[in-house]
């Protein structure tokens, strides 16, 4: 229904606009196909990497250093009580309405210089995020607020760091790991 052209063809208005979505999904490693059948139409199918959608984040700080969080692995933050956390088989663990939530710090999980005795307080900053019906409650040092995020992917070798879905960029655009 739309068309630059100012005489209307069977053929006008479709190639120098398929050819702008081509190129700008090739930048992204993304594609584009078309596929014409006779006397019904056209079908165009777009293909972008799930890594380059628009997502809301929890963005973080662990260890001097900010992370954003999907906001669909998490549950909620909570401050947790140090009398609270007890010691379990595995490592630690704490209430949340009654469930018990396995506990770590999230610069352990992430191989981060932590130094746990920083934190003088009664109370550790949590992040209880969840995977299916499994949660886990991570030891944070700050939230600095939830927003949009664009995650990229990482480039050979960083792809397959473990516990790293890839990297946006923060509000004064800093890169920020996912």
């Amino acid at each position: 229904g739309f068309s630059t052209k100012q005489m209307i063809t069977d053929l006008s208005g479709r190639g120098v606009g398929l050819d702008v979505v081509r190129t700008n999904l090739q930048e992204v490693k993304g594609e584009v196909s078309v596929e014409t059948t006779k006397g019904k139409g056209s079908v165009f199918t777009l293909k972008v990497p799930l890594t380059l959608l628009t997502d809301r984040a929890l963005f973080i700080e662990v260890a001097g250093q900010t992370f954003a969080l999907p906001t669909t692995m998490v549950k909620k933050v909570v401050s947790v009580s140090i009398q609270d956390v007890k010691s379990i088989e595995s490592g630690y663990a704490f209430l949340d309405e009654g469930e018990p939530i396995p506990l770590r710090y999230l610069a352990d999980i992430l191989a981060l210089p932590y130094d746990d005795k920083k934190n003088n307080d009664d109370a550790l900053l949590v992040l209880i995020i969840f995977s299916g019906r499994q949660s886990m409650g991570v030891v944070i040092d700050q939230v600095h607020g939830e927003r949009e995020m664009v995650v990229r992917p990482l480039a050979p070798p960083l792809q397959s760091v473990r516990n790293v879905a890839g990297a946006t960029l923060s509000g004064d655009r800093r890169i920020v790991i996912v």
